[in-house]
């Protein structure tokens, strides 16, 4: 997903930008301002890995990434891969994750103009942003800055049905405040090397309501994160060889209240920090490529809860692969090996080995005015279980198994142009085995959570894509369809004489469409979105009294963009969005109704 497409779907965050990718399944906790964590084809949030311009997001919040924390503001472009990456030049912990989500940033991008932009937005539940993005180009040296602040009062009317009661009533004290600010620059220091650092802070408050069917309306949780990242990177280019050596540090402030607990308020303090580097090569024979990489991280967790016991953790990653290409086909390798050791104070080390290969192939078909792409892949991953996992809030587990899963992809593309008009499609099916999986559940009630593993998960389905563009430029008008579905089938097989063995894990629906179309004529575009997320289970039991309701969900959008000089920099950009046009009442996870109809528009200044 490259700027254009990215800058005119206004995203609120990145959580809502990942819903364009097919098979992904988006769990939305809290309501307006709430946690959103990423899910597709069964694996969970915790398999894909988020990296921004070469640096892996480390998180410690819940396990999982919160990509409502990841603001769209300044992305050049998106790019999402299952089944290992293809791209050399990332972290080796890439290779270890079936999955990645891969964000680059506008200052990575040295063909830019000067520019500058400034936008203000405004919407429903007391919603406002002020955002401004600063880009400068010199003969050596382009500089960036990137600031926001955004706020979301987030109370909203709901209606709830919990078996044959139906309940209505406000989703209160449901605020979520956000500030960040970025900047940096990127050095050529010569006609070989180049150089670049940034440095970000974000700080982020949030009041999330418990489920409604077990806390009182009026109390509710606070999450209070402050994140601090500082990254450096330096590239080497000759003819026959690259290479990419870079230093990062992140530091993570939790604070957790459980406001319920009035008479003892129950507050937790976490703070995680993260040091990595690395160092990641490529060169080039002829038709072949040998790329290696190596990284070492080291994270530390402090809290002020007295039975976390300093946890330490040291990894140490190298990858050998080898990219070789004949005419249209391409095949990858690669040999990754992990290193782990974990430690307690005053306890002995546990350490690890991981190995985890994968192979991908591609071959390619080209015609005059068309192109079809074959591709396979196969590996096994592995991961281990987060801090946030083993110690966070109730639902901690430290003595989680490390996960182990297999994958195997296979699918296809076509690309064909007749005329105005370009068609594609796309089929990729997939089929995996995972043990020891790590899954947060309910298991006390519907509303305590814990984290446990699930012995052995099957997976398997297929995630589709169809779209049609027709531009007929004497009339500047441009025509888009896209259709995607996706069958997702995650079964747990551990045991044949369990009431769960083969009932499909919780909180995974079996199916998922979306479809959009989008009108453009000259400087307009209108869009109508429309997706469904098929039903689902709250629990491993896959039984009616576990279901959760299938939902339909239809947006629209209006985009206008004006020039004041057909070539100039300088203009205006309009954008108003209606969520959730037919006012649809629904849950992501039971006991959280989320919003109904909402509207949302904005005014950017380009110059």
């Amino acid at each position: 997903m490259l700027r254009d497409e990215i800058s005119e779907n206004y995203p609120e965050d990145l959580g809502n930008l990942t819903n364009k990718f097919p098979g992904v399944f988006m769990r939305s906790y809290g309501g307006a301002g709430g946690l959103k964590t990423l899910n597709a084809r069964g694996l969970g949030s915790q398999h894909f890995l988020v990296v921004s311009n070469q640096q892996a997001l480390l998180f410690n919040q819940m396990g999982s990434a919160n990509l409502g924390d990841i603001q769209a503001d300044g992305l050049n472009a998106v790019s999402y891969s299952v089944g290992g990456s293809d791209s050399w030049d990332l972290p080796t912990l890439t290779k270890t994750y079936s999955g990645v989500l891969h964000l680059n940033y506008l200052e990575l991008n040295q063909h830019l103009n000067d520019k500058a932009q400034f936008q203000i937005l405004s919407g429903s539940f007391g919603r406002y942003k002020l955002s401004g993005l600063w880009l400068k180009n010199t003969k050596n040296a382009t500089f960036f800055a990137q600031a926001y602040g955004y706020q979301m009062r987030g109370d909203f009317p709901f209606e709830y049905r919990h078996g044959l009661v139906n309940l209505t009533g406000a989703r209160l004290n449901n605020t979520t405040r956000e500030a960040s600010g970025r900047f940096g620059a990127n050095v050529v220091l010569n006609s070989y090397n180049k150089f670049q650092f940034s440095t970000q802070y974000l700080t982020a408050q949030r009041q999330l309501p418990g489920a409604i069917v077990f806390y009182h309306p009026h109390h509710f949780q606070t999450l209070d994160n402050n994140q601090t990242n500082f990254n450096a990177k330096h590239e080497f280019q000759r003819e026959h060889c690259q290479l990419i050596h870079y230093a990062n540090y992140s530091r993570t402030n939790t604070d957790y209240r459980d406001s319920f607990h009035i008479l003892s308020p129950q507050w937790q303090h976490y703070q995680e920090q993260n040091w990595d580097i690395g160092e990641n090569g490529q060169m080039k024979w002829g038709n072949v490529k040998l790329n290696w990489s190596g990284q070492y991280i080291f994270s530390s967790l402090s809290s002020n809860r007295a039975d976390i016991l300093l946890p330490s953790r040291h990894r140490a990653l190298l990858n050998l692969g080898s990219e070789f290409q004949h005419n249209s086909l391409k095949l990858r390798l690669d040999f990754p090996i992990q290193l782990l050791s974990d430690r307690l104070w005053m306890s002995p080390n546990q350490n690890r080995f991981l190995f985890t290969p994968s192979l991908g192939l591609n071959q390619m078909f080209t015609g005059k005015k068309s192109r079809t792409v074959l591709r396979a892949s196969l590996g096994q991953f592995a991961r281990v279980a987060t801090f946030s996992e083993m110690f966070y809030g109730q639902m901690g587990n430290p003595n989680l198994r490390p996960e182990l899963s297999r994958m195997i992809n296979v699918g296809f593309h076509h690309k064909r142009k007749i005329s105005i008009l370009e068609l594609n499609v796309g089929i990729d099916a997939f089929f995996g085995q995972i043990d020891d999986k790590i899954i947060a559940i309910p298991t006390q009630n519907l509303f305590v959570w814990s984290v446990r593993n699930v012995q052995t998960v099957h997976t398997y389905g297929f995630d589709a894509i169809a779209s049609m563009d027709y531009y007929a430029s004497n009339l500047k008008l441009g025509i888009n369809y896209t259709q995607k579905s996706s069958l997702n089938v995650a079964q747990d097989i551990s045991d044949p004489n369990s009431p769960t063995f083969q009932h499909q894990i919780p909180y995974t629906p079996f199916w998922m469409h979306a479809s959009e179309l989008t009108l453009k004529f000259n400087k307009l575009s209108l869009a109508y979105q429309y997706s469904f997320n098929d039903f689902r289970f709250v629990l491993g039991e896959n039984i009616a009294s576990n279901v959760l309701d299938a939902y339909h969900l239809h947006d629209m959008r209006i985009h206008y963009e004006l020039k004041v000089k057909t070539e100039s920099k300088h203009g205006f950009r309009f954008h108003f969005k209606i969520n959730n046009l037919f006012n649809e009442q629904y849950q992501v996870m039971r006991g959280f109704p989320m919003p109904g109809r909402n509207y949302e528009f904005g005014l950017t200044w380009m110059f």
